[in-house]
């Protein structure tokens, strides 16, 4: 079987662009696919209105309301996958107009974002993989320790958490081109088979789209299921600085100088940016 290496971009290889629907201030708008993808199936599950628990990585933990997420199914050998616990209902209860209720209970506790279940089947939670991946970034410390940097830092970590052909190429090339123009740093979470679950960073580039996301790509690298989060332009600069001081092994004066600004400045930047408990406080202002 033939292994993707790692992505660098985003493409639409394979699917077609279609009409637009506009509902209010929503437009939805279909990616068309001339044949079906027979051997992957992601099915949604429904945890309801319970608080979710989940296990990061055994160390930490933390809560969200969880609406759903999402079962993967698929097939070593290409053959068709069905829908892990696809039912036909109306979604009502019988004899009343009230929607059906779903199962759950009140509190669920999921052990890790992506695990494995029985069979070929792995369970996620949707941009929650995105999410962390963001919240990851860097927050594991400068790996050379510098004055400038508190022993809290290097022991503890930073501590996280788009009618017709006019309509398409419109789509395609500006309501889309921030998504798919950049490059994104790729890290792959689980294999799938022919299949692999990837989470992606933007560049940071300041005053421009950013996105972070997951999608799921086949040995060939065409897409198969892609959810994105456009970042805030405070996201951006807080992601741009930790990607500048991590280029530059967390040295204060190597990275104002890449900056082209002062030292002093950058720590400002740092303080600003909700990382100020990091930096040696000292009676003269911040060490260069």
């Amino acid at each position: 079987m033939t292994t993707l290496e790692t992505p660098t971009r985003l493409d639409l290889t394979g699917l077609t662009t279609g009409p637009a629907q506009v509902w209010g201030g929503v437009r939805l708008v279909p990616l068309l696919r001339e044949r079906p993808i027979e051997d992957l199936r992601l099915s949604p599950r429904a945890y309801g209105e319970a608080i979710g628990l989940v296990d990061v990585d055994g160390r930490r933990a933390y809560a969200a309301y969880i609406p759903h997420g999402y079962v993967a199914s698929w097939t070593r050998d290409g053959s068709p996958a069905a829908s892990y616990g696809t039912q036909l209902a109306d979604g009502r209860t019988a004899g009343t107009d009230r929607a059906a209720p779903v199962e759950c209970l009140p509190l669920h506790f999921h052990r890790r974002m992506a695990r494995r279940e029985r069979g070929n089947r792995l369970r996620f939670l949707p941009l929650h993989l995105a999410v962390e991946g963001y919240l990851a970034l860097h927050f594991g410390g400068p790996t050379i320790v510098w004055d400038e940097w508190a022993r809290r830092a290097v022991n503890r970590g930073l501590s996280p958490r788009v009618e017709r052909a006019e309509w398409a190429a419109f789509h395609d090339e500006t309501l889309a081109g921030g998504l798919l123009g950049p490059e994104y740093a790729f890290q792959r979470v689980y294999r799938l088979g022919r299949f692999s679950l990837w989470r992606f960073l933007p560049p940071f580039q300041r005053r421009a789209e950013n996105h972070i996301g997951e999608c799921v790509l086949d040995s060939a690298g065409r897409l198969a299921y892609l959810k994105t989060f456009r970042l805030s332009e405070a996201q951006v600069r807080r992601g741009h600085l930790l990607d500048s001081l991590a280029a530059h092994d967390w040295h204060l004066a190597d990275t104002a100088g890449a900056l082209g600004i002062t030292t002093e400045q950058l720590a400002q930047r740092v303080e600003h940016a909700g990382f100020g408990a990091l930096l040696v406080h000292r009676r003269s202002g911040y060490r260069p």
